[in-house]
């Protein structure tokens, strides 16, 4: 994928990018968003995440949470622990084996219920 294509994937809520840590201007796209089936699943979730700061949705996807196991939405969406996860739980791995549209469903409500919270929060 070029640049150009890749930006314009930014804009359609396709994939997110941070900014790289100690620096205030460049882009950095997290590498989980490239695992399959995430890339299918990820706009949806994005899109619920839209009035966030660019900041809170990096943290979003990858702090571990109570209500998914343990797990981070990151992990939940592709259905596998990050490679810094040590043992899973059963509980996690029966999570992560649930079908696609079933994860996906989870971290859509997840981050529905976060992106109500925050603006909550701020009003």
């Amino acid at each position: 994928m070029s640049q150009a294509t890749l930006y314009r994937a930014v804009e359609q809520r396709r994939f997110y990018t941070t900014t790289p840590r100690g620096k205030s201007i460049g882009r950095l796209f997290p590498a989980w968003q490239f695992v399959e089936p995430v890339p299918e699943l990820i706009g949806s979730v994005l899109e619920r995440l839209s009035a966030l700061p660019s900041s809170q949705v990096h943290a979003f996807w990858i702090t571990r949470a109570d209500e998914l196991n343990e797990l981070s939405p990151a992990e939940v969406l592709a259905g596998k622990p990050f490679d810094t996860s040590s043992s899973l739980h059963p509980t996690q791995q029966y999570l992560l084996a649930q079908p696609v549209r079933v994860r996906q469903q989870k971290v859509d409500e997840f981050a529905e219920q976060q992106s109500v919270g925050k603006a909550g929060i701020i009003s």
